[in-house]
């Protein structure tokens, strides 16, 4: 189908302002589908600024990520991706150092097991109830 004549829904990235009103929101709330709600923020952290699908996102463990390379890289292994190769993704420095911190804080988490628990979530409501919720804060 031809997305422009056919509109359903339109897209558009969120501000920045907006997801950090995202973050926070889901920071403080409640676990849905089993995932906390800081896990959820880093989750969305990760799919704004590297572009990563929820497949490619569940497969990353705390070895994806090279912190002290220059710049920053997060890395997904190819029968992840969506192009079937390697990708590895430069993060900003702000953002990689405050996934640093979160990481430290997994002591649950091997290095080895996925930092995301999101194979078989709907992932879709999940940020449609933070939104709501950044929303109803928002509006407060």
């Amino acid at each position: 189908m031809n997305a422009d004549t056919d509109r359903k829904y339109v897209r558009r990235p969120l501000a920045m302002e907006e997801l950090a009103r995202l973050m926070e929101a889901a920071k403080g709330a409640e676990p849905i589908q089993c995932v906390s709600g800081p896990d959820r923020a880093m989750l969305y952290l990760i799919a704004a600024f590297t572009g990563f699908r929820r497949n490619e996102i569940g497969s990353v463990t705390s070895r994806s990520f090279d912190f002290e390379s220059e710049p920053p890289t997060l890395t997904v292994a190819a029968g992840y991706s969506k192009h079937r190769k390697t990708d590895a993704i430069p993060l900003r420095k702000d953002v990689a150092d405050r996934l640093k911190a979160w990481i430290a804080d997994q002591d649950r988490v091997r290095p080895d097991q996925p930092l995301f628990e999101v194979t078989g979530k709907r992932t879709g409501a999940m940020i449609r109830r933070d939104l709501a919720k950044a929303r109803a804060d928002w509006l407060k």
